[in-house]
């Protein structure tokens, strides 16, 4: 079985804190105009590590379930709904007010990082490879050994890990964007 593709993902501090803690099981990529397509790379498995920007920590890594791709804001109601949260609601709410359309990647696992105070040079040793860290979602190549090393990682009695239950993960994606639960 091949190895999941890992991307990189750098969040204002509001969102990182919310992804890391399992409160936002998902990210939105907003168009103003036109679809760049940031998520193209968006398969079932594939992995993100996460960065609040401002900071130099990695705070989490998620498994991506399922990806919503030309979402329009009405569409994703449901899925503003679903957050507990009211404050993180209404900044949701004002950042898809200035979109046009949505791409919605869903996360079956995060893996909280914030504890084990990992930076990205740290990560990049032990991972063995130059992280990039411009926007969007950036692909980390990685050997096999990298892989492992991440899985290591994951696998520490110091990260939590929140399982996203979505009534068994949904087949049909399109449902994914006005049913989702924490």
């Amino acid at each position: 079985m091949a190895p999941a593709a890992v991307h990189t993902r750098a969040l204002l501090p509001i969102w990182a804190d919310a992804l890391s803690s399992g409160r936002k099981p998902f990210e939105v990529q907003r168009y103003k105009q036109v679809n760049h397509n940031a998520m193209k790379f968006g398969e079932r498995g594939a992995l993100v590590i996460v960065s609040s920007k401002g900071s130099n920590l990695v705070v989490a890594v998620a498994r991506v379930s399922a990806v919503v791709r030309d979402a329009d804001t009405s569409s994703l109601a449901g899925l503003v709904n679903s957050m507990d949260d009211e404050f993180l609601k209404g900044a949701l709410r004002d950042y898809m007010r200035e979109g046009t359309s949505f791409d919605v990647m869903h996360f079956s696992e995060i893996f909280d990082l914030r504890q084990l105070c990992l930076t990205w040079s740290a990560l990049e040793l032990k991972l063995d490879c130059k992280a990039p860290r411009n926007s969007g979602f950036p692909h980390v190549d990685l050997s096999w050994s990298g892989h492992v090393a991440l899985q290591e990682i994951l696998a520490r009695s110091a990260v939590v890990k929140h399982r996203i239950e979505k009534d068994e993960i949904l087949e049909n994606p399109e449902e994914l964007s006005v049913s989702v639960r924490t």
